[in-house]
């Protein structure tokens, strides 16, 4: 698409021309970022920081939330839903824009590693290392617990829900065809 936001260790860089030229929007330390559809909202996930957003696609930045481990963010296409996780903490949801957020009340105090929502908002998984794959159906409400407890490490769900994939720590890849209801494993990856 036209609008692109990356990090490096140090900064994080916006392009808005396809990513033919970048410029660098000075925050440090970001670990995990996610873009609506259209690129206008943005949030980034700061491990031992901040989570920050932007709705003017990435040129000013806005901190929220308190600090945390937050190692992974996902937005919804049209930026209203997002939820993050926190390695050795909760799952936060936010059904404003990435304005206000809530810890869920369930599945907490996991090393969470991943989170992926679908373009709705609607399904939303989490993956935790040395834990289970979690889903949801009711915009991140409440979580199921699916799958074995292994080292997870990314997951990543399809616009409609349906399909997701999840990856093992120097180990197998897991998809799923049915919301993440059931788990298949595949193909071994090394890393």
């Amino acid at each position: 698409g036209q609008f692109h936001t990356a990090l490096t260790d140090t900064s994080i860089y916006i392009s808005s021309d396809f990513g033919n030229n970048w410029t660098n929007k000075g925050i440090t330390g970001g670990v995990t970022v996610s873009v609506s559809a259209s690129g206008k909202y943005q949030t980034l996930g700061v491990y031992g920081g901040y989570i920050y957003i932007s709705s003017d696609f990435g040129n000013n930045w806005t901190s929220k939330e308190t600090v945390h481990a937050w190692a992974s963010v996902s937005v919804s296409a049209s930026g209203q839903f997002q939820t993050a996780v926190v390695y050795d903490g909760y799952i936060y949801i936010s059904s404003d824009y990435g304005n206000n957020w809530n810890a869920t009340a369930t599945e907490s105090l996991r090393h969470w590693q991943g989170v992926s929502i679908s373009a709705s908002g609607q399904y939303q998984t989490a993956v935790a290392y040395n834990g289970q794959i979690y889903i949801s159906s009711d915009y991140g409400n409440t979580w199921t617990p699916k799958a074995s407890s292994l080292g997870w490490q990314a997951v990543s769900i399809s616009a409609a829900g349906q399909y997701q994939t999840a990856v093992i720590y120097n180990g197998q890849i897991y998809i799923s065809s049915d919301f993440g209801d059931t788990w298949t494993p595949k193909e071994s990856v090394d890393r």
